[in-house]
Protein backbone atom coordinates (compact mmCIF):
# COMPACT_ATOMS: atom_id res chain seq x y z
CA UNK A 1 0.00 0.00 0.00
CA UNK A 2 2.98 2.12 0.81
CA UNK A 3 4.08 1.72 -2.52
CA UNK A 4 0.69 2.42 -4.68
CA UNK A 5 0.74 5.89 -2.45
CA UNK A 6 3.98 7.16 -2.81
CA UNK A 7 3.47 6.67 -7.35
CA UNK A 8 0.37 8.21 -6.66
CA UNK A 9 1.79 11.22 -5.16
CA UNK A 10 4.98 11.29 -7.88
CA UNK A 11 1.68 11.62 -10.56
CA UNK A 12 0.51 14.27 -9.04
CA UNK A 13 4.00 15.69 -8.43
CA UNK A 14 4.53 15.66 -12.07
CA UNK A 15 1.24 16.56 -13.24
CA UNK A 16 1.61 19.65 -11.31
CA UNK A 17 5.23 20.33 -12.66
CA UNK A 18 3.83 19.91 -16.20
CA UNK A 19 1.11 22.30 -15.81
CA UNK A 20 3.52 25.81 -16.72
CA UNK A 21 5.01 23.91 -19.47
CA UNK A 22 1.17 23.10 -20.99
CA UNK A 23 0.75 26.59 -20.59
CA UNK A 24 3.93 27.93 -22.25
CA UNK A 25 2.96 27.18 -26.02
CA UNK A 26 -0.07 29.61 -25.58
CA UNK A 27 2.15 31.96 -24.17
CA UNK A 28 4.49 31.42 -27.17
CA UNK A 29 1.65 31.61 -29.33
CA UNK A 30 0.58 34.87 -28.33
CA UNK A 31 3.63 36.94 -28.74
CA UNK A 32 3.82 34.96 -32.07
CA UNK A 33 0.82 36.74 -33.26
CA UNK A 34 1.97 39.73 -32.32
CA UNK A 35 5.20 39.24 -34.45
CA UNK A 36 3.28 38.35 -37.62
CA UNK A 37 1.35 41.67 -37.03
CA UNK A 38 4.29 43.72 -37.12
CA UNK A 39 6.34 41.56 -39.54
CA UNK A 40 3.16 42.16 -42.07
CA UNK A 41 3.17 46.30 -40.90
CA UNK A 42 6.37 46.43 -41.73
CA UNK A 43 5.40 45.69 -45.55
CA UNK A 44 8.39 43.64 -45.76
CA UNK A 45 7.52 40.58 -47.56
CA UNK A 46 10.06 38.57 -46.79
CA UNK A 47 9.87 38.73 -43.13
CA UNK A 48 6.14 37.74 -43.70
CA UNK A 49 6.95 34.42 -45.64
CA UNK A 50 8.93 33.44 -42.60
CA UNK A 51 6.07 32.96 -40.77
CA UNK A 52 4.66 30.21 -42.96
CA UNK A 53 5.08 26.61 -43.23
CA UNK A 54 8.35 25.19 -44.48
CA UNK A 55 6.92 21.89 -45.08
CA UNK A 56 3.49 20.30 -46.41
CA UNK A 57 0.86 22.70 -47.56
CA UNK A 58 -1.26 26.04 -45.94
CA UNK A 59 -4.38 27.16 -47.16
CA UNK A 60 -6.29 30.94 -47.94
CA UNK A 61 -9.70 31.06 -47.24
CA UNK A 62 -11.55 34.26 -49.20
CA UNK A 63 -14.93 35.10 -48.49
CA UNK A 64 -16.61 37.79 -50.97
CA UNK A 65 -18.98 40.30 -50.10
CA UNK A 66 -21.77 42.11 -52.24
CA UNK A 67 -20.66 46.08 -53.31
CA UNK A 68 -22.67 47.29 -50.46
CA UNK A 69 -20.76 44.33 -47.94
CA UNK A 70 -24.27 43.24 -46.43
CA UNK A 71 -24.50 39.97 -48.14
CA UNK A 72 -21.93 36.79 -49.01
CA UNK A 73 -21.54 36.36 -52.79
CA UNK A 74 -18.99 33.34 -52.73
CA UNK A 75 -16.16 31.51 -50.30
CA UNK A 76 -13.70 29.66 -51.85
CA UNK A 77 -10.39 27.85 -50.62
CA UNK A 78 -6.85 27.70 -52.10
CA UNK A 79 -4.27 25.28 -51.26
CA UNK A 80 -0.65 26.07 -51.58
CA UNK A 81 2.73 24.28 -51.09
CA UNK A 82 5.55 25.31 -48.74
CA UNK A 83 7.56 26.27 -51.40
CA UNK A 84 4.79 28.60 -52.41
CA UNK A 85 4.74 30.92 -49.64
CA UNK A 86 7.15 33.66 -50.56
CA UNK A 87 5.88 33.37 -54.07
CA UNK A 88 2.60 33.27 -53.42
CA UNK A 89 2.37 36.58 -50.96
CA UNK A 90 5.19 38.36 -53.30
CA UNK A 91 4.68 41.36 -56.14
CA UNK A 92 2.07 40.28 -58.36
CA UNK A 93 1.39 37.24 -56.45
CA UNK A 94 -2.40 35.67 -55.94
CA UNK A 95 -2.20 36.59 -51.93
CA UNK A 96 -0.12 40.09 -52.77
CA UNK A 97 -3.53 41.91 -51.85
CA UNK A 98 -4.14 39.68 -48.58
CA UNK A 99 -1.35 40.88 -46.81
CA UNK A 100 -1.02 44.29 -48.12
CA UNK A 101 -0.92 46.05 -44.88
CA UNK A 102 -3.11 49.56 -43.94
CA UNK A 103 -0.27 51.99 -44.91
CA UNK A 104 0.05 49.86 -48.39
CA UNK A 105 -0.71 52.78 -50.99
CA UNK A 106 -4.72 53.17 -52.13
CA UNK A 107 -6.93 51.67 -49.26
CA UNK A 108 -7.67 48.25 -49.54
CA UNK A 109 -10.84 46.33 -48.45
CA UNK A 110 -10.86 46.32 -44.72
CA UNK A 111 -11.53 43.28 -45.21
CA UNK A 112 -8.26 42.15 -46.03
CA UNK A 113 -6.07 39.67 -43.46
CA UNK A 114 -3.32 43.04 -44.07
CA UNK A 115 -5.19 45.60 -43.29
CA UNK A 116 -7.15 43.98 -40.14
CA UNK A 117 -3.64 42.78 -38.93
CA UNK A 118 -1.80 46.22 -38.85
CA UNK A 119 -4.77 49.02 -38.07
CA UNK A 120 -4.35 50.21 -34.53
CA UNK A 121 -0.90 48.81 -34.20
CA UNK A 122 0.69 48.16 -31.58
CA UNK A 123 -2.34 47.85 -28.99
CA UNK A 124 -5.11 46.26 -31.37
CA UNK A 125 -4.26 42.76 -30.64
CA UNK A 126 -5.92 39.78 -32.15
CA UNK A 127 -7.96 37.82 -29.61
CA UNK A 128 -7.17 33.75 -29.62
CA UNK A 129 -10.49 31.37 -29.98
CA UNK A 130 -9.59 27.88 -29.43
CA UNK A 131 -6.59 26.57 -28.80
CA UNK A 132 -4.47 27.79 -32.19
CA UNK A 133 -7.08 30.28 -33.74
CA UNK A 134 -7.24 34.00 -33.96
CA UNK A 135 -9.53 36.76 -34.71
CA UNK A 136 -9.82 40.29 -34.76
CA UNK A 137 -10.74 41.85 -31.41
CA UNK A 138 -14.17 43.13 -32.53
CA UNK A 139 -14.82 40.30 -34.78
CA UNK A 140 -17.05 36.96 -33.49
CA UNK A 141 -15.42 33.88 -32.96
CA UNK A 142 -16.59 32.28 -36.20
CA UNK A 143 -15.48 35.34 -38.03
CA UNK A 144 -13.94 34.56 -41.57
CA UNK A 145 -11.16 36.65 -40.91
CA UNK A 146 -8.85 34.73 -39.02
CA UNK A 147 -5.34 33.33 -38.38
CA UNK A 148 -5.16 29.87 -37.51
CA UNK A 149 -1.42 28.05 -36.42
CA UNK A 150 0.16 24.84 -36.04
CA UNK A 151 3.29 23.14 -34.55
CA UNK A 152 6.34 22.90 -36.92
CA UNK A 153 9.76 21.80 -35.83
CA UNK A 154 9.14 23.68 -32.35
CA UNK A 155 7.93 26.85 -34.00
CA UNK A 156 4.38 28.41 -35.14
CA UNK A 157 3.79 28.46 -38.32
CA UNK A 158 0.30 29.60 -40.27
CA UNK A 159 -1.83 26.60 -41.16
CA UNK A 160 -4.40 28.55 -42.81
CA UNK A 161 -6.03 32.07 -42.63
CA UNK A 162 -9.12 33.88 -44.00
CA UNK A 163 -9.93 36.98 -45.42
CA UNK A 164 -12.31 39.04 -47.23
CA UNK A 165 -12.72 41.63 -49.89
CA UNK A 166 -16.26 42.77 -52.02
CA UNK A 167 -17.69 42.15 -54.81
CA UNK A 168 -15.64 43.57 -57.86
CA UNK A 169 -16.89 45.86 -60.60
CA UNK A 170 -17.39 45.61 -64.34
CA UNK A 171 -14.14 47.48 -65.35
CA UNK A 172 -14.94 49.31 -68.46
CA UNK A 173 -12.07 51.97 -70.42
CA UNK A 174 -9.09 51.05 -69.21
CA UNK A 175 -5.92 50.71 -70.88
CA UNK A 176 -4.73 47.35 -71.56
CA UNK A 177 -1.18 46.07 -70.37
CA UNK A 178 0.93 44.37 -72.60
CA UNK A 179 0.75 41.64 -69.73
CA UNK A 180 -3.03 41.23 -69.46
CA UNK A 181 -5.22 39.24 -72.17
CA UNK A 182 -5.80 41.33 -75.09
CA UNK A 183 -9.28 40.69 -75.66
CA UNK A 184 -8.99 41.98 -79.98
CA UNK A 185 -5.73 40.20 -80.33
CA UNK A 186 -5.97 37.58 -83.47
CA UNK A 187 -5.59 33.57 -82.74
CA UNK A 188 -3.80 32.59 -85.84
CA UNK A 189 -1.66 30.21 -85.27
CA UNK A 190 -3.06 29.29 -81.43
CA UNK A 191 -1.03 28.65 -79.27
CA UNK A 192 -1.48 26.57 -75.94
CA UNK A 193 -0.78 27.28 -71.90
CA UNK A 194 0.75 23.98 -71.41
CA UNK A 195 3.85 25.16 -73.29
CA UNK A 196 3.58 28.85 -71.95
CA UNK A 197 6.04 29.84 -68.44
CA UNK A 198 2.97 32.07 -66.78
CA UNK A 199 1.35 29.21 -67.17
CA UNK A 200 3.73 26.36 -65.80
CA UNK A 201 4.57 29.20 -63.02
CA UNK A 202 0.89 29.55 -61.89
CA UNK A 203 1.49 33.06 -62.79
CA UNK A 204 -1.90 35.22 -62.42
CA UNK A 205 -3.77 35.86 -65.59
CA UNK A 206 -4.68 39.81 -65.91
CA UNK A 207 -8.33 40.73 -67.52
CA UNK A 208 -9.82 44.02 -67.97
CA UNK A 209 -7.46 45.02 -64.38
CA UNK A 210 -8.39 42.26 -62.38
CA UNK A 211 -5.96 39.07 -61.59
CA UNK A 212 -7.37 35.74 -62.13
CA UNK A 213 -5.93 32.83 -60.05
CA UNK A 214 -5.72 29.02 -61.46
CA UNK A 215 -7.99 27.03 -59.37
CA UNK A 216 -9.44 23.30 -59.97
CA UNK A 217 -8.25 20.94 -62.79
CA UNK A 218 -8.19 21.24 -66.38
CA UNK A 219 -11.55 20.37 -67.33
CA UNK A 220 -13.12 19.58 -71.12
CA UNK A 221 -15.66 21.84 -72.57
CA UNK A 222 -17.30 21.67 -75.54
CA UNK A 223 -17.06 24.66 -78.38
CA UNK A 224 -21.41 25.76 -77.29
CA UNK A 225 -20.21 26.40 -73.73
CA UNK A 226 -17.84 28.74 -73.88
CA UNK A 227 -16.67 31.92 -75.88
CA UNK A 228 -13.66 33.56 -77.16
CA UNK A 229 -12.83 36.66 -74.88
CA UNK A 230 -9.20 37.13 -76.20
CA UNK A 231 -5.32 35.78 -75.88
CA UNK A 232 -2.97 35.88 -73.28
CA UNK A 233 0.07 35.75 -75.67
CA UNK A 234 -1.34 34.01 -78.65
CA UNK A 235 -3.10 31.42 -75.71
CA UNK A 236 -6.95 31.53 -76.11
CA UNK A 237 -8.88 32.94 -73.51
CA UNK A 238 -12.59 31.83 -73.26
CA UNK A 239 -15.59 32.68 -70.73
CA UNK A 240 -18.54 30.97 -70.10
CA UNK A 241 -21.39 31.71 -73.17
CA UNK A 242 -22.74 34.72 -72.47
CA UNK A 243 -20.84 35.75 -69.96
CA UNK A 244 -17.31 37.37 -71.74
CA UNK A 245 -18.14 40.68 -70.48
CA UNK A 246 -17.27 40.84 -66.72
CA UNK A 247 -16.23 37.09 -66.16
CA UNK A 248 -16.13 35.57 -62.85
CA UNK A 249 -14.41 32.46 -64.46
CA UNK A 250 -12.21 32.22 -67.00
CA UNK A 251 -10.80 29.61 -69.15
CA UNK A 252 -7.41 29.30 -70.86
CA UNK A 253 -7.38 26.55 -73.43
CA UNK A 254 -3.86 23.83 -72.58
CA UNK A 255 -4.88 21.57 -75.93
CA UNK A 256 -7.09 21.47 -78.40
CA UNK A 257 -10.02 20.47 -76.03
CA UNK A 258 -9.09 21.31 -72.58
CA UNK A 259 -9.36 24.36 -70.82
CA UNK A 260 -7.78 25.42 -67.05
CA UNK A 261 -10.03 27.26 -65.29
CA UNK A 262 -9.17 31.27 -63.32
CA UNK A 263 -11.09 32.70 -60.56
CA UNK A 264 -10.73 36.28 -59.94
CA UNK A 265 -11.41 36.32 -56.06
CA UNK A 266 -9.59 39.59 -55.33
CA UNK A 267 -11.03 41.82 -57.89
CA UNK A 268 -8.85 45.14 -59.07
CA UNK A 269 -5.62 45.09 -58.29
CA UNK A 270 -3.93 48.09 -56.70
CA UNK A 271 -0.35 49.11 -55.77
CA UNK A 272 2.72 46.62 -55.55
CA UNK A 273 0.19 43.84 -56.56
CA UNK A 274 -0.67 45.24 -59.86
Amino acid sequence: MTFFRAAAAAVLVLACMALPLAAQPRVGLDSRMSDLQRAVDSGQRDSVAAFFPRRGSWSWRQTVRSRRGDAVVAVGTWRFSAADARRAIGERGPLCESFEPMSGGAGPFEGRLGMQLSVGLPDRRWRRVGRNRFVPPDEPDHSRIFVQWRREEGRWLISSFGDETLARPVAEGRVVRTDEVQRTAPVAPPAYAADAEWYRQNTPVVLDGYRYIKYGRPRPLAPDQIERIGTKDGVPVYAARGDGRAPAVIYVAIDASNFQPYEAPHGRSSGPCR
